[in-house]
């Protein structure tokens, strides 16, 4: 999987990633959320549910496409978290 933006926001986060041939999303998104819920838990000395259950996704058709998600992202971004991510990453998405 290669990252190209997300935002965290308290109980949810977005992201735009291409995954590689053989990923399969279902077991990534376990997977994610699993281990960040432990290591959240563990540093705040709590337990219990971190994320929303389930997830959604979207195909990226397009570079509009693609474009448009990231700045859902970056808008997001900047009226409920913290910035975390480098946002110079669009381009890799379509350069094949």
């Amino acid at each position: 999987m290669k990252l190209h933006a997300f935002v965290l926001i308290p109980d949810h986060l977005h992201f735009v990633a291409s995954l590689g041939p053989v990923e399969d999303l279902p077991r990534l998104i376990h997977s994610l959320k699993s281990y960040t819920a432990k290591e959240i838990n563990g540093r705040l000395a709590k337990k219990g549910k971190v994320w929303q259950r389930g997830y959604y996704s979207h195909g990226i058709r397009n570079e509009m496409d693609a474009v448009e998600k990231i700045e859902y992202i970056h808008h997001k971004e900047s009226r409920q978290s913290r910035p975390i991510r480098d946002r110079r990453r669009l381009r890799p998405l379509f350069s094949e």
